[in-house]
């Protein structure tokens, strides 16, 4: 909409002379309007009509007020208003109030209670009872005493025993026999004495053996048949052939839960503004709206229309007002889907881009979250089981979600609310990208192909060329030795075969003297103590281990082993002695009791990290304060994505925070664990002196954590807001505001 010369958002007066004069009869209409740009009603702000009259309907989104009367088609609504009964509440009505209420309860019966009634108080209840029959008990009827039974029954035919009727005793049986067909046994019919059935059999076909018909007799089938492609058997090709197989064609675009994922507990529904394709700088679902066919519909049972609250049709109307697009019914199952086809047949990698334009709403609009959107062809594919292209699941919440394909550099209409918007710039937190390959699909010969130009394949290039530079294939028996380059020569250098028994002892150099040198076999029994060199000193020099007293040192070189235990080990993995003129350094430190320390500790590998904001920022609502810059995190736990820390040992930790209070704003500040409010910090809005004040906006909180906790801050509620600020804010390279954690123990 554009307005000629409007009023500002701060200008409290709708002034006609912004927009000359009036239109027929001095009056505002809204053919007037709409011939001076605007359409109306328009309002900035708080806009005030003075003395006006508007021919035409008003819709107001926000409060109207008004100092006079409001009067509508000649009923003053002021004075309507006053002439009717105030709203009556629960117990403000009460007899006495209620004209002829007492008159009337009094007139009434009082409530009969069980037992009040007797035959006698009933007035002509006992002369009723008399004039009735006493009850007939069981065999108290007789025939005698039934009054005409006896005569009825004389009137009766007596019981038919089996074989009392006959033929002749059946009045008109025979008759009835006798213009019956006898009973037809088989053959008895013949097509002579069957009426009809002789031109009817004439008028039938004969029986078609096989090779009765020809194309020439078949109506219609010699030109069905010059319509059709002959079987292709050689396939010729003069030039170039490109088989892309990714460049598949697509008309029908899905929009559904694949994994059933969803943002809000058991809410399903599917709930955005508008869907967009581009195609050759086209967005082709607004192009072609008056022949698309959508429809809403249960994954698992495609054929059958759910219905929707809001028609699918208003994602392709091209006006992306929020609560405009498609609303599915309440509640929708898991699978819910919405199907539109009848696209105009495209090819995937020609697309663009594809675009989501989610509603504006911190709570409804994830709904868009676990939603995808799949391409599949559904004249090759009518019951869609083959996607051709797919997103991924969308993830979170945001206004908008771009869907690039392989075509996105050939768009040139600019990036712009217009077209496809830009995910940088004032977009840079309102758009989610994300870039789409499309599937490729196999393409498959099951014939010769016969190729008298070139193939290229990737990696390979030229097939022929490639091929040509191959050796032939070797067969068993193809090499020769004289055909191997340097064969005969590297075979006359070997040694040949030797056989078992070839080598002598005299035949192998040098192996004589080494045996020379070898010490003869020795028997069980050759050597003795005095024979061996040494053996008696050692023995001499031995510990006798059958006991008694060493008097004197014990060297020892090697191990000592006392039973299992090598006690030269063991001693070398005990700590030395502990003095006060000793300097401790150790992994892990356990007490059992308490531990003093006259000087200080020092921890620096304690874990504990600080993460301030890289720029000024204003978080409303339920949302994580941007602290996306690490000053310092020693267990690398703080993701800059999230804005959460993940505890890495547990234990009690301390944590602080500071962030700046929004000018005239509530601030309630949040510390969660593991998603759930741990702590607060509270400012008032008249307490705030100015914004970004910090000095009394500090959280500070104190909890027991385990291994994996998450830990982050947010603002609180949909009415708070909080400031986080830069280093800008101050000289020198502190951070205005941050976040920060240490383990105390």
């Amino acid at each position: 909409m554009s307005i000629y010369n409007p009023p500002s958002k701060t200008q409290g007066v709708f002034n006609p002379s912004n927009f000359g004069g009036l239109g027929s009869g001095g009056q505002i209409t809204t053919d007037y309007l709409d011939a001076n740009y605007i359409q109306f009603p328009v309002s900035q702000g708080n806009t005030t009509l003075v003395g006006t009259s508007v021919l035409g309907d008003i819709t107001q989104q926000g409060d109207f007020s008004t100092t006079g009367d409001l009067v509508v088609n000649d009923v003053n609504i002021i004075t309507a208003i006053g002439t009717k009964q105030d709203t009556i509440e629960d117990g403000d009505l009460t007899i006495a109030k209620t004209s002829g209420l007492q008159s009337a309860l009094n007139d009434k019966q009082d409530t009969i209670g069980d037992g009040d009634l007797t035959i006698a108080n009933t007035n002509g209840l006992q002369s009723a009872l008399n004039d009735k029959q006493d009850t007939i008990e069981d065999g108290d009827l007789t025939i005698a005493n039934t009054n005409g039974l006896q005569s009825a029954l004389n009137d009766k035919q007596d019981t038919i025993e089996d074989g009392d009727l006959t033929i002749a005793n059946t009045n008109g049986l025979q008759s009835a026999l006798n213009d019956k067909q006898d009973t037809i046994e088989d053959g008895d019919l013949t097509i002579a004495k069957t009426d009809g059935l002789q031109p009817a059999l004439n008028d039938k076909q004969d029986t078609i053996e096989d090779g009765d018909l020809t194309i020439a007799k078949t109506d219609g089938l010699q030109t069905a048949l010059n319509g059709k492609q002959d079987t292709i058997s050689n396939f010729e090709v003069n030039g170039n052939v490109n088989l892309n197989t990714s460049g598949t064609n697509f008309d029908t675009i899905v929009v559904r839960r694949p994994s059933n994922t969803t943002g809000l507990t058991d809410d399903y529904l599917i709930d955005f503004n508008e869907l967009q394709i581009w195609v050759n700088n086209a967005n082709i679902l607004v192009e072609n709206a008056s022949s698309l066919v959508s429809s809403v519909v249960s994954w698992s049972n495609k054929d059958i229309e759910l219905g929707s609250q809001l028609s699918p049709t208003n994602l392709y109307s091209g006006l992306i007002e929020n609560g405009d697009g498609v609303l599915t019914l309440d509640p929708s199952p898991t699978d819910i889907a919405i199907i539109i086809k009848n696209i105009p047949t495209s090819k995937i990698n020609d697309i663009h881009a594809v675009q989501i334009y989610n509603i504006v709403s911190t709570t409804l609009g994830n709904r868009a979250i676990g939603l995808a959107i799949e391409l599949y062809n559904s004249k090759n594919d009518p019951d869609l089981n083959t996607i051709l292209a797919q997103t991924n699941e969308i993830s979170v919440r945001d206004s908008v979600y771009r869907f690039d394909f392989p075509s996105i550099n050939t768009y040139t209409l600019g990036y712009n609310i217009q077209g496809i918007l830009p995910d940088s710039g004032a977009y840079v937190n309102l758009v989610t990208l994300e870039v789409v390959t499309p599937f490729s699909f196999p393409f498959n010969i099951t014939g010769n192909m016969d190729v008298s130009g070139s193939i290229t394949l990737p990696t390979i290039g030229d097939v022929e060329t490639t091929i040509q530079g191959k050796q032939d294939t070797i067969e068993d028996g193809d090499l020769t030795i004289a055909n191997t380059n340097g064969l005969q020569s590297a075979l006359n250098d070997k040694q040949d075969t030797i056989e078992d028994g070839d080598l002598t002892i005299a035949n192998t150099n040098g192996l004589q003297p080494a045996l020379n040198n070898k010490q003869d076999t020795i028997e069980d029994g050759d050597l003795t103590i005095a024979k061996t060199d040494g053996l008696q000193t050692a023995l001499d020099n031995k510990y006798d281990d059958t006991g008694g007293t060493i008097d004197g040192d014990v060297d020892i070189s090697g191990d000592l082993v006392v039973g299992t235990t090598n006690v030269i080990t063991e001693i070398g993995t005990k700590q030395d002695e502990i003095t006060t003129s000793t300097d401790l350094s150790c992994n892990t430190l356990s007490a059992v009791g308490n531990i003093d320390v006259g000087g200080y500790l020092l921890a620096p590998n304690q874990p504990s990290f600080r993460a301030y904001p890289s720029a000024d920022d204003t978080t409303n609502g339920d949302a994580s304060l941007p602290f996306d810059t690490i000053d310092f995190d020693n267990m690398s736990g703080y993701d800059t994505t999230d804005y959460e820390y993940t505890v890495p040992v547990a234990g009690i930790w301390l944590f602080t925070w500071s962030c700046g209070v929004v000018e005239d704003t509530n601030y309630l500040s949040s510390i969660k664990k593991n998603n759930i409010i741990y702590d607060r910090s509270v400012i008032d809005a008249d307490q705030c002196l100015r914004t970004y004040d910090t000095i009394s906006a500090k959280g500070l909180s104190i909890m027991m954590c385990a291994v994996g906790d998450t830990i982050k801050i947010t603002v609180n509620g949909e009415l708070q807001a909080a400031s986080t600020a830069s280093a800008s804010h101050l000289a020198g390279d502190s951070q205005f505001n941050s976040f920060a954690g240490v383990l105390l123990g």
